[in-house]
């Protein structure tokens, strides 16, 4: 059966990383439908389509739009493979303005946690998670399309290789690289379904978990503004922090816990601003109070280490320099461990204060250091966590680049 003898084509091509697709019109009925035709015609190809079509022909769930008609049991004979889908009137969220208002944001966001409930329990994993493959119909309603490289975690035979990487690039999962074996996980959507998240608030592709300064996706300079500036800021930090883990067993573990997490959220919106306030303190004790041995060791460790760290600087860098340590004080109230250093030039009373300051926030222990009132944080890490290699030279670098300026003022 030739695609061509059903349907006319009604559209430019909208792309494709498996086939060309097309919005088609069936000549028989007029109605609108949406059209994949396979692009390259190699036998893995012909699999894959087999396989990216039966999956989703099997979804009957709200959210995934139905596969209409489809010729991919002929994957075997040279016959153009292709599958017809309704056609879903609406916009993609790449094209949809940002940042998107909040009940709005979170709306979607819940829906798309929904669906991933439903194919997840199904032991279906879509993988490809990212603006351009959700689409929102013109009544709000969300869709997940795009099954092309979802897999089905029955299904035994694994055509993407384990030297091959997955190319989702709005945000690149290091399970998804050459070599790893762990592309086949659950966890890797809610990932991405919470990069979603970010992106509604910002407007901008996360891109990496981690990066080049050792910030998470949500903790640059810009992404800590756009959250700060949004309802309950406390616990969409909660949420990014536990989804942006490089381990993924620190990750989210199912939709439903991000979804409860969520509903928790909507219950106290409308709450007096003062009963929040107490309740997120309480809610912060409790995390504190379960986890007090690791909080305790990670604020004292993490801030001797910063200690450590300057007083290497300012004796091997700065040897004309005499130092002054004025103690710390762990305050459990505060959730936060300080210590502070003086450094004078020889023979000279002014001096540079450097203050240094560990504190809990969610599930992390946040290093800063203050040189003369300018506050930068150095590093961040999870309960419990130790300072990585690659962690440390980080802290050192921004130490450098922030202390010794400031010392060279005195000269």
């Amino acid at each position: 059966m030739k695609w061509e003898d059903k349907y006319r084509i009604n559209s430019s091509n909208l792309g494709g990383g498996q086939g060309d697709c097309f919005i088609v019109i069936e000549i028989e009925t007029g109605k609108q439908y949406f059209l994949k035709k396979l692009k390259k015609n190699s036998t893995e190809r012909r699999l894959r389509f087999f396989r990216e079509t039966t999956l989703f022909k099997s979804l009957n769930i709200s959210g995934i739009p139905k596969i209409i008609d489809t010729n991919v049991n002929n994957f075997e004979t040279n016959e153009e493979l292709f599958y017809c889908a309704e056609f879903i009137k609406g916009k993609s969220l790449d094209k949809i303005a940002k940042p998107v208002e909040f009940k709005r944001a979170v709306n979607i966001f819940k829906q798309l946690l929904n669906i991933l409930t439903e194919i997840h329990d199904k032991e279906i994993v879509h993988r490809d998670i990212k603006p351009e493959n959700i689409l929102i119909d013109d009544i709000g309603k969300l869709f997940l399309v795009d099954f092309g490289i979802s897999v089905n975690l029955n299904d035994e035979q694994n055509i993407t290789s384990i030297g091959q990487e997955l190319g989702n690039r709005f945000i690149r999962l290091p399970e998804f690289s050459a070599g790893s074996t762990s592309k086949r996980d659950s966890r890797s959507d809610l990932t991405l379904a919470c990069g979603i998240a970010l992106y509604l608030f910002s407007g901008k592709y996360p891109r990496v978990l981690l990066n080049e300064n050792g910030q998470f996706a949500h903790q640059t300079d810009e992404a800590i503004k756009t959250i700060s500036k949004i309802k309950m800021p406390f616990i969409w930090n909660t949420i990014f922090d536990k989804a942006f883990q490089i381990d993924m067993a620190k990750r989210w573990s199912s939709a439903k816990e991000i979804i409860d997490l969520l509903n928790q959220m909507e219950n106290i919106e409308n709450t007096d601003k003062n009963q929040i306030e107490e309740q997120l303190k309480l809610h912060a004790k409790k995390i504190q109070s379960n986890n007090l041995d690791d909080l305790k060791n990670n604020l004292i460790t993490i801030n001797e280490n910063i200690k450590r760290e300057v007083q290497t600087i300012l004796s091997s860098k700065a040897k004309g320099f005499r130092t002054e340590n004025m103690g710390w004080v762990y305050n459990l109230g505060d959730i936060e461990n300080k210590n502070q250093i003086r450094a004078y030039p020889i023979g000279k009373k002014e001096h540079v204060i450097i203050n240094i300051r560990t504190a809990f926030l969610g599930e992390q222990v946040i290093g800063f250091t203050e040189i003369n009132n300018n506050e930068i944080e150095v590093c961040r890490i999870r309960i419990g966590d130790k300072i990585e290699k690659t962690e440390m030279e980080q802290l050192k670098n921004k130490l450098s680049l922030n202390l010794l300026p400031e010392l060279g003022k005195l000269l």
